[in-house]
């Protein structure tokens, strides 16, 4: 709450004034972050529009273009995606509705892209395996780009170049392994 206030310009005192107790902020906060989602897009409408327009040759590229703009937004939007991301694991039925609707988008768009490579990928669900990535990619970024410091990879020198990498290595051998 005081990283909030003073990155807005604000006493914390002036936003408990308006809301009660931390769990009434956090749905707002939670509207303001995907607000600023919409913003940063238009901000980088050059970028999204290059990453999601290309098709990827590869299902490396596809995987390793998410990873990167996902990683960048949430990196980004840290100062809101925080918070949020904290009370959300705390107590989830402030964020549930919301979250499960936009994971439930994004696993179907993700799907849908895999589809143009289900004869690299050894899974038989595409569904199934879009909305593994997805819980994979969330929990990567959320440890790497929110909790830098206090990351499991805090003692070593990863560049986020680096960590996207890794990540998209991680998650294409997840998608090519057979099931069983």
């Amino acid at each position: 709450m005081t990283e909030i206030a003073r990155r807005a310009n604000v006493s914390a005192a002036t936003i408990y004034r308006r809301y009660d107790k931390k769990a009434g902020f956090i749905p707002a906060l939670h509207e303001l972050y995907w607000r600023r989602v919409a913003e940063w897009e238009q901000g980088h409408v050059e970028l999204l529009a290059g990453a999601l327009t290309t098709s990827p040759a590869t299902l490396r590229e596809l995987i390793r273009s998410r990873v990167s703009l996902a990683y960048r937004v949430m990196r980004d939007l840290r100062h809101l995606a925080r918070p949020v991301y904290l009370y959300g694991r705390l107590e989830p039925e402030l964020l549930h509705d919301r979250s499960e609707e936009q994971m439930a988008a994004a696993t179907k768009r993700l799907a849908i892209e895999l589809e143009a490579f289900k004869e690299e990928i050894g899974r038989s669900d595409l569904g199934k395996a879009a909305a593994f990535t997805l819980y994979v990619l969330q929990s990567g970024l959320a440890d790497h780009a929110l909790f830098k410091d206090a990351s499991v990879l805090s003692g070593q020198t990863v560049d986020d170049d680096t960590f996207v990498a890794e990540i998209t290595d991680l998650l294409v051998g997840y998608l090519r392994a057979d099931e069983g």
